[in-house]
Parts: C-alpha cells; sequence; structure tokens
C-alpha cells in the first residue's frame, strides 16, 4: 500500500510538490491488516491549498481529501500531521500505536479515526513521516491551554 500526497504548487516555505509514502508500522498486526485491508493499493490525498498551517515547522499539520478509488461521493476529508525529522516520526508512531491500541474502540464516536503512519524521502533525499486522521472540525486559533477553562471544559462533554 503506497500513500501518494499531492501538494499544491506554490506555498511559502514549503518545496514538496507531492510525496509517496508507505506504512510505517507492522503492517500484520490485526487492527493495520483490516485498515489496510480495506484501502486498495493506492491511496491518494490532496492537500487543500487554503490550509492554515505553519510551513516552515519540523511538524506541519495540513488537511486534505483523501480520494475514494472507487466513488468520489465517498471522498473524505483527513487531516495530515507531518514530521521532518527523525525524532519526531517516532513520535507519530508512538501515535499511532495509541490509536491501534487503546483509542481503536473509541474511533469514529470519541476520537477520530487514524488511517496509519506512513514514511518515506522526499525528492531532495529528506525523511518524511505522516499520521492520516479523520477531520473532526476547525484548527484552534490559539494553544488549547490558552482557551478560556468554560470552551476546555466543553471540548469533554
Amino acid at each position: 500500500m503506497t500513500l501518494h500526497i499531492r501538494f499544491p504548487d506554490v506555498w511559502p516555505g514549503w518545496n514538496i510538490h507531492e510525496c509517496n509514502l508507505t506504512p510505517l508500522v507492522d503492517p500484520e498486526t490485526p487492527f493495520h491488516k483490516a485498515r489496510r485491508d480495506g484501502c486498495p493499493g493506492l491511496i491518494t490525498v490532496d492537500v487543500d491549498p487554503k490550509a492554515l498551517s505553519d510551513y516552515y515547522s519540523d511538524s506541519p499539520v495540513f488537511r486534505g481529501l483523501l480520494h475514494s478509488s472507487e466513488n468520489p461521493a465517498e471522498d473524505v476529508t483527513v487531516v495530515l500531521k507531518f514530521a521532518m525529522r527523525e525524532d519526531l516520526v517516532d513520535d507519530l508512531i508512538d501515535e499511532d500505536h495509541m490509536y491501534a491500541g487503546p483509542l481503536e474502540p473509541l474511533q469514529g464516536s470519541t476520537v477520530p479515526r487514524c488511517y496509519g503512519a506512513y514514511s518515506g524521502m522526499t525528492d531532495e533525499g529528506q525523511l518524511v513521516g505522516c499520521l492520516m486522521l479523520e477531520d473532526w472540525g476547525e484548527v484552534l486559533e490559539k494553544p488549547f491551554r490558552q482557551l478560556p477553562m468554560d470552551l476546555r471544559y466543553a471540548q469533554f462533554q
């Protein structure tokens, strides 16, 4: 299985136009095998050109459209969490294991669905990691800890 990601042509500070990534974790674990069996050999995501992110970050987050190979009406909006350094790729693997383990029964109801962690090399030879999650809404305009307490509390009700 390959995750093919296409980026907008012109973004400040972002020189990757497309990349092909492969699964980061053992695809034979029961959870990952089920995810893989439900996906075609090539998964394509187009990154939203209006996505708000820190393009210069070592861990940018983008919104994109995961294309259904059989039915375009079933395309899914996803969030792509990138890691542009090897130590950050390890963090994505840890997060993927959380989704595959204790969070697995909560996916789709309490936490977003996880579509896996992937990695590969850019044309420039840079390691890239990516965790693909179901999109559950808008980006916070400031860090969670800076939100008013009543709004933080409301997130967990």
